[in-house]
């Protein structure tokens, strides 16, 4: 879903400081996207190793209530599973948690290492429309007209670059993205489905961190929208009226560049923003209620 090398080129531009000035706050947001894919990689060793422990420590509850309904089932895995042939012996039966719980670790950290570094995309991109409206707010500081053009030229350009970041962006996660809003409202159904009918600390552990991974790329791809909007609003709280008629035309580039926001793309499902965090949850809630009713009728 992912090409490497446009996710090199993204990081790259968004890492380039030789023609445009580094955002103040730039290492900063960089210093913080990095402490937020910890955050996310320890809370999912963390759930993984938690519904392990409290798989093992429910098995004997499982086992007697399996023995009471006379049904075979496999107790203490990561999630259930239905197998051709039952097995409850050692060494099996602990070989197959320790890889059930191996894969599941893989696969959830693989998924929210993907989420974690389009936020950080996101938040960088972001510091660099926070650095342009700056420089645009500066232009008119220098009573010189020839520097003032200098320096709105130098904002027409940047503008340039950072809607061509953006495109980049969309263009190499936006498959990503997409993937990511559509399954993880099936996966909350599931897993709030699983905790309607066994209510435990590992189903709430595992849907918790897939609906806070899905309101933090939300609340990112809200920020993009909010700050590339701001960037007429501006312009406009400047004295760009003190500025001659050539000068003011670089303002009407810039102007008509802005009037279409910058987002994160999530390709079919739309636009990322907190309504997408609201269509998600409605979409997990439609299917969780048909999965109760399936469930019901059987």
């Amino acid at each position: 879903m992912i090409q490497q090398k446009n996710v090199l080129k993204l990081t790259k531009s968004l890492g380039d400081f030789h023609y445009f000035p580094k955002p103040t706050n730039f290492n900063l947001t960089n210093t913080n996207m990095n402490l937020l894919s910890m955050g996310f990689i320890l809370y999912t060793q963390f759930g993984v190793l938690s519904s392990a422990f409290f798989g093992v420590i429910g098995k004997s509850s499982c086992e007697e209530e399996s023995i009471k309904l006379d049904i075979k089932r496999i107790c203490g895995l990561f999630f259930p599973a239905y197998l051709p042939q039952y097995f409850n012996d050692y060494p099996y039966y602990q070989l197959y948690v320790f890889i059930q719980s191996l894969n599941a670790a893989m696969l959830i950290s693989s998924g929210i290492l993907v989420i974690a570094f389009t936020c950080g995309v996101v938040e960088l991109l972001t510091c660099h429309i926070a650095n342009l409206k700056r420089l645009l707010s500066e232009c008119f500081d220098v009573e010189n007209e020839e520097e003032r053009k200098n320096r709105l030229k130098l904002c027409v350009k940047y503008h340039v670059h950072i809607i061509k970041m953006a495109e980049k962006m969309n263009s190499t996660l936006g498959n990503a993205t997409f993937a990511n809003a559509t399954f993880t409202g099936i996966i909350l159904a599931i897993v709030f489905f699983q905790f309607t009918r066994e209510p435990s600390v590992k189903t709430f552990i595992h849907g918790f961190g897939w609906l806070l991974a899905l309101f933090v790329i939300s609340y990112c791809g809200q920020r993009l929208i909010n700050e590339s909007e701001g960037i007429s609003n501006c312009m406009y709280f400047t004295d760009w009226y003190t500025a001659d008629v050539e000068a003011q035309k670089y303002l009407i580039l810039i102007i008509a560049r802005s009037n279409h926001y910058l987002y994160l793309d999530a390709k079919g499902f739309g636009h990322v923003c907190l309504e997408t965090f609201t269509n998600a949850l409605k979409a997990a809630y439609s299917f969780l209620t048909l999965l109760l009713n399936s469930a019901d009728d059987y």
